[in-house]
């Protein structure tokens, strides 16, 4: 893959791991029922915190930022 294209896929990656941060944050913080629509999970007669879908969202976002920087670092080096 050409560096400009590992560039711009390790923005991408970096933007969609703040985005499942925010939302790993929101699942903790907020009680279910006050989630926002957009977020599956919310339901109107519970008011625990979604932890699971929380630790998920983490998950999903250090694999994202691990593989962001994986192509940035790669789109560094220079071309053999």
């Amino acid at each position: 893959m050409p560096q400009n294209q590992l560039r711009i896929a390790a923005a991408v990656l970096f933007v969609l791991g703040a985005i499942a941060i925010i939302v790993a944050i929101l699942y903790f913080a907020l009680p279910a029922h006050s989630l926002p629509s957009f977020l599956p999970g919310r339901v109107a007669h519970i008011n625990g915190h979604r932890n699971r879908r929380g630790i998920a969202a983490v998950v999903v976002a250090i694999v994202l930022l691990a593989v962001g920087g994986w192509a940035y670092s790669n789109a560094r080096r220079p071309a053999a």
